[in-house]
């Protein structure tokens, strides 16, 4: 049974066995409702899918996990070469202060060689 009152609002009654209840715009919540009802059924389809992906994930990350190697017969090369590269250091540097003395003694017989040019 349905009535309309003065407002464009209606109450429409249902029955629920022998008695009868007012359901205000209830249709439209119960389909709401159902529409819910069945999203939230493929949402725990879902996450049960999600988790066992996830789990898949996990496993593949621990397969693919980086491995370990032993890098330890190339540090004596290593030093080694660290070691080469140090003498060479000094080495050149060594030079370097050879060729600065050695500019600079000839600078000085220069002005030495000048001064007694001068002088005469």
């Amino acid at each position: 049974m349905s009535f309309t009152t003065g407002s464009t609002f209606s109450t429409n009654y249902r029955s629920l066995g022998s008695i009868q209840e007012p359901s205000y715009g209830a249709q439209l919540v119960s389909n709401v409702t159902s529409v819910y009802r069945g999203a939230r059924g493929s949402v725990r389809s879902l996450e049960t899918k999600n988790q066992k992906l996830e789990s898949k994930i996990q496993e593949h990350m621990k397969k693919k996990e980086p491995q370990v190697r032993d890098w330890s017969h190339y540090f004596k090369t290593i030093e080694d070469l660290w070691a080469q590269i140090f003498t060479n250091t000094v080495d050149n540097a060594r030079i370097v202060l050879q060729i600065d003395n050695a500019r600079l003694a000839a600078d000085d017989f220069r002005v030495k060689d000048e001064t007694e040019l001068a002088m005469r």
